[in-house]
């Protein structure tokens, strides 16, 4: 439900336990991309938060113009963004 450079939020009825290591992938347009985790919260019937532990600073500054490009989008067609 929440993502950014350095994590992300999954909700989830049965989460993982903190501290527990998890294989991540996601997608960017058309690009693959395998890493690894860490549950650093764990919310019974809510969800856990999840820190990306082995990211390429390459990578997680990609996902996080990604991330950023999607909100100013979000903003703007909302009528919220600043005039071009």
């Amino acid at each position: 439900t929440d993502i950014g450079g350095r994590g992300c939020y999954v909700e989830t009825l049965v989460p993982l336990a903190i501290d527990t290591d998890v294989n991540i992938t996601f997608w960017i347009d058309c690009d693959k991309f395998l890493t690894k985790g860490r549950v650093r919260t764990s919310d019974p019937a809510v969800g856990m938060g999840i820190e990306f532990t082995a990211l390429e600073d390459q990578i997680q500054k990609r996902l996080q113009q990604y991330l950023d490009n999607i909100d100013q989008g979000f903003a703007k067609a909302a009528g919220q963004g600043s005039p071009s």
